[in-house]
């Protein structure tokens, strides 16, 4: 008895450390749950069909030939929308939700789900779930790079709680992929010691070929390997750098593989802008976002802050350093960047591995606090976690009730079927109805 007790107070301890880990992923998991199950379209609406129809177009090798791609197309080649504005953005809100990629490498994995999950908004259930691993992941192995065996329970828990701008850690799609891929990378790069190919082949392809973004996290995670105790060797670096370039140059220059393709991709990604009224504009737009993002996450802004004083002032935290320097390099390169209608829209991106890193890193500080203040903090932390929790289901109730239109599969299967094949058909709604009819009943169609 005694030997099995021992056996499981050790099993229970090498299980502490996943705790905090365990508690994120449970935690979203009901939050994408509670949305999806009462919802007749997936949890993100118009935004979750568009990265499903992305998923299909890849069934197609994103080919233009298709009856309703070529409409499509022919659609964005018109002139005759340019002199009215109202049609013109309808036209650009079509044209990208349908035609191209941001991401082919994680279209392969929502084809997979297509294939096998029935309705779409189970698919797009299985994609959040997707991403929301790998970024637990990401998080459990940032976290034990930090403090190895501890199990980071209170940041993980207002972690799964705090609602970050934009897409933030709330959103599970392929940019949020791609983050957890390069923060994954940076992890390996500054932990192993006996360096691998394989797992760095691995990594660079998550992170380049799900997001466009995820080729800057590739280049935060080289120059973090920069800051690592044990440097790595010349010949390490140089075959990093080489894989890094290859991987990144395969998915830029993908659309030349193929003759019938609709990539590159459709869409505004932005541009780099030098006046000084558009730099100026974003740096308002991101204070102001972190003004307000810790008013409402008022235990996040505690661990942020407390996480940038010790990550500055710890040695034991050296290993970080260069990680958080290279992310803070890229948010304020960010504010050169230009998206009409979405200022510091890069800049708000990188605060999200900024906030889980700084999060992490507060455990650090905490650990070294006598047994009175230790429970003073643990107080103001549960206080801000139940504002947090509560701003956290506000979203839910509103987000599922907001989409508020209905998708019938089997109906819309039935209706259509009797539609001839290469008939033309008018949409009066494009945003959901469009693309849930193409998910359902396929391309033939003008």
């Amino acid at each position: 008895m005694r030997q099995m007790a021992s056996k499981l107070a050790k099993s229970l301890k090498k299980m502490k450390k996943f705790s905090g880990a365990m508690i994120f992923i449970v935690i979203n998991t009901v939050f994408i749950l509670a949305q999806t199950w009462p919802a007749s379209v997936p949890r993100l609406g118009d935004d979750a069909l568009t990265y499903l129809y992305r998923g299909h177009e890849l069934s197609l090798l994103y080919a233009k030939t298709p009856l309703a791609p070529a409409s499509i197309i022919e659609l964005n080649d018109r002139q005759d929308y340019e002199q009215r504005t109202d049609l013109r953005w309808l036209k650009s809100r079509v044209v990208m939700r349908h035609v191209g990629t941001l991401s082919p490498l994680f279209d392969v994995f929502t084809l997979t789900f297509l294939s096998i999950v029935p309705s779409l908004k189970w698919a797009f259930f299985c994609f959040e779930l997707l991403v929301l691993s790998i970024l637990t992941l990401a998080i459990y192995k940032l976290g034990q790079l930090i403090r190895p065996g501890h199990h980071f329970f209170f940041p993980c828990a207002v972690l799964s709680l705090s609602l970050l701008p934009a897409q933030g850690l709330h959103y599970f799609i392929p940019g949020v992929f791609a983050m957890s891929a390069g923060l994954l990378l940076a992890v390996y790069l500054i932990q192993t010691k006996t360096f691998r190919l394989t797992p760095s082949f691995i990594l660079l392809n998550l992170a380049a070929g799900t997001h466009p973004i995820g080729k800057l996290y590739i280049g935060v995670a080289f120059v973090s390997a920069f800051f690592r105790k044990e440097p790595l060797n010349k010949f390490n670096l140089f075959l990093t750098a080489l894989l890094s370039l290859l991987v990144i140059s395969f998915y830029q220059f993908l659309p030349l593989f193929f003759t019938d393709m609709q990539m590159p991709v459709v869409g505004d990604i932005g541009s780099l802008s030098f006046q000084i009224e558009a730099i100026k504009n974003n740096w308002i737009a991101f204070f102001s976002m972190v003004k307000d993002n810790f008013g409402k996450n008022p235990a996040m802004a505690i661990l942020v802050i407390v996480g940038i004083y010790t990550t500055v002032k710890s040695n034991e935290l050296a290993s970080i350093r260069g990680l958080a320097l290279s992310l803070g390099a890229i948010l304020c390169i960010g504010c050169l960047h230009y998206l009409p209608g979405y200022p510091a829209e890069l800049m708000i991106r990188v605060w999200a591995p900024l906030v889980i890193l700084f999060c992490l890193a507060s455990s650090d500080f905490f650990s070294r606090m006598n047994g009175k203040i230790k429970i003073l903090f643990v107080i103001v932390i549960a206080f801000g976690l139940i504002l947090e929790a509560k701003n956290k289901y506000r979203y839910a109730y509103r987000n599922l009730n907001s989409r508020n239109h209905t998708i019938h599969e089997v109906l819309i299967k039935k209706d259509a079927s009797s539609i001839p094949k290469g008939s033309q058909i008018f949409f009066c709604e494009t945003d959901v109805t469009l693309t849930a009819f193409l998910l359902t009943m396929g391309d033939d169609y003008h």
